[in-house]
């Protein structure tokens, strides 16, 4: 009887179709993710664009005026579906962030509608107001952190006069309203205390010695503020031994100016020494050095104690009522604990 034989891969042969199957994965999956994610892109422009021609209907109903930054989700009443982006999930109730740069302006007021971006593929949730940041609101833009380049490493963004579209750029900065509160700064031209130890004269707290880089007058205040270093001898003011809330520093800016605020850089000393820094304290003014304010409220009102860290960089406090004044005096009431010293590492003042 002749036995049966039955032909088979061998092994080499599998591995080479095994090998083959993997290459055209290779080759076809990103083909295939790129397809699903182009389909995903053209939802996302579709509902831009709906999203878009909803605003610009209310501008029509509204005197030409597009809808605030505080009301335009609920005023637009768009359907829930809309606001998904699939890129995005459906796990994110809003997809879309609105342009603060334009929110509440009139249509006629934009001058190339067509480079006005009203929407983009973002996210922001709101924030309350700060010394330094207005108030922010969901999902309305305000700085390029709050884009989202999510198709492709692309953004889609639908443009004020209804078009949408594409962009792998940036958007240009022109096109950003951000909520930081933009001040110019003042650095004091002089300065006085009721004592000083040793070498660590006033003239510290404002000569830059121990800043990262210094803020003179007339420049913006800064998004980042520079740090300031622990070396307490060479860079900062302190009191000689005493009690602490008969100390005072005052500072001299060199002409009049409507102060807003200041920044102020505590008592930084390495070591545990920063309790030396200044808790709470009554700030007045003066045009002349001779008539002086009572003292006028700050927010926050308790000074922040200083972090030690070789990069601190301060805190802003802002007053309760802007004041016209070249001199500006803290009498020191509390420390955050030092029985015997007070000091300052650095202050700006803001206007």
């Amino acid at each position: 009887m002749r036995s049966i034989r039955f032909a088979g891969f061998t092994l080499i042969e599998l591995l080479v179709v095994i090998a083959i199957i993997a290459v055209l994965a290779a080759i076809l999956f990103p083909v295939f993710a790129r397809a699903r994610e182009k389909a995903r892109q053209s939802t996302c422009l579709s509902n831009q664009r709906q999203i878009v021609a909803a605003a610009l209907m209310y501008a029509q109903d509204h005197e030409e005026a597009l809808p605030g930054p505080d009301c335009v989700w609920q005023e637009l009443e768009l359907e829930q579906g809309i606001l998904v982006c699939p890129t995005a999930g459906k796990s994110v109730v809003n997809g879309y962030v609105y342009n603060n740069k334009w929110s509440g302006l009139a249509l006629g007021s934009i001058a190339a509608p067509n480079e006005a971006a009203l929407l983009a593929d973002g996210k922001h949730a709101a924030s309350a107001a700060t010394p330094s940041s207005e108030a922010t609101f969901d999902n309305v833009f305000y700085e390029q952190v709050d884009l989202d380049k999510r198709h492709s490493k692309a953004c889609v963004l639908g443009y004020a006069d209804g078009h949408v579209g594409v962009m792998k750029d940036d958007l240009p900065t022109a096109q950003l309203k951000s909520a930081r509160i933009v001040m110019s700064i003042i650095k004091p031209t002089n300065a006085g205390a009721s004592s000083v130890y040793q070498t660590r004269v006033p003239a510290l707290a404002y000569n830059a010695t121990g800043l990262a880089s210094d803020l003179i007058t007339g420049v913006d205040a800064p998004a980042t503020w520079p740090g300031h270093g622990t070396d307490a001898a060479a860079t900062m003011w302190m009191s000689n031994t005493g009690t602490v809330s008969a100390q005072w520093i005052w500072f001299d800016l060199g002409a009049v100016y409507t102060i807003a605020g200041f920044h102020l850089w505590n008592h930084n000393q390495a070591g545990g020494w920063s309790i030396r820094g200044i808790r709470t304290a009554n700030v007045t003014f003066s045009a002349d050095f001779t008539t002086w304010t009572s003292a006028v409220a700050c927010t926050p009102a308790e000074f922040t104690k200083a972090s030690e860290s070789a990069t601190y960089q301060g805190e802003t406090y802002l007053l309760a009522t802007p004041q016209n004044a070249r001199y500006v005096q803290f009498a020191v009431t509390q420390n955050w604990g030092d029985g015997s010293f007070v000091g300052i590492s650095e202050i700006r003042f803001l206007k």
